[in-house]
């Protein structure tokens, strides 16, 4: 009987101390394994999503356990690689909530999206990408990782966000998504740029690392010279051309269709 007692207290002290959040290196277990199996090329494979939700569910649970206290714990870089991963999360349980939609557009929502529990809260998707971390973290290099099924948006990873790695992950992304040419179109011909119009949206986000006043792009808005800047720092072979501004910006219609990949 003591020996059932003590193995008991044992059980009692680890779940006190693992269930508010686990160890950051067990954190994201289920989800980086959920990623591994569902998403391919940035495909997901909405099949096998649906038959492994579990593990999807166990995660949202998880995060729900992280206390305010513990996240202020966190270094900067694991707390943005927390709602990194937080917001792709919710994104993707979205999918699950709204199976027969063909755009993001008609994913139900719900009453003001609030379905989520963050710190106790009701949040949105909305709520995580622009109230916890555009407002929180000036990195314009989130927008390349903040990833939704459909799509326009960046397409989601096979692994999950680590703060040891999140740097090489990030720039990552952003170059996963610039050389996609529905994304940045270069003409030199039509003296146009084509570009996705997540960078219109959020051009303001890159002013604070790529903003410029002077130069050849003084005909366009302080956004939009911040985000040819930035081009123009991660495009080498064009960045003569970019920083020229002998040319026009052209915004593509943004693509809502879910992104259905692989067997379905």
């Amino acid at each position: 009987m003591y020996s059932m007692k003590c193995f008991i207290g044992v059980c009692v002290l680890l779940c006190s101390v693992l269930s508010p959040v686990y160890a950051h290196d067990m954190l994201y277990t289920d989800w980086e394994i959920l990623l591994k199996t569902c998403v391919q090329d940035g495909d997901i494979n909405y099949s096998l999503l649906k038959e492994n939700e579990s593990l999807l569910y166990t995660f949202i649970n998880t995060i729900a356990l992280v206390s305010y206290e513990h996240y202020q714990t966190f270094s900067d870089k694991e707390k943005l690689a927390f709602w990194i991963n937080t917001h792709n999360a919710f994104s993707l349980s979205l999918v699950l909530k709204n199976p027969l939609a063909e755009s993001f557009k008609d994913v139900d929502n719900g009453p003001q999206g609030k379905f989520f529990t963050v710190f106790g809260r009701t949040v949105s998707l909305n709520d995580v990408k622009h109230t916890y971390i555009r407002s929180r973290f000036h990195d314009e290099r989130i927008h390349f990782a903040l990833a939704a099924p459909a799509r326009g948006f960046p397409q989601v990873r096979n692994e999950a966000y680590l703060d040891a790695y999140l740097d090489l992950l990030l720039e990552d992304d952003v170059v996963r998504f610039i050389i996609r040419e529905e994304n940045v179109q270069i003409n030199h011909e039509e003296k146009k740029i084509y570009l996705s119009k997540l960078f219109k949206w959020f051009g303001v986000d890159f002013i604070k690392r790529y903003g410029i006043r002077s130069g050849m792009l003084q005909k366009f808005s302080a956004s939009e010279r911040a985000v040819l800047n930035f081009l123009g720092s991660h495009l080498k072979d064009q960045k003569k051309f970019i920083m020229s501004g002998d040319f026009t910006i052209v915004y593509r219609d943004f693509d809502w269709t879910m992104n259905r990949g692989g067997k379905q």
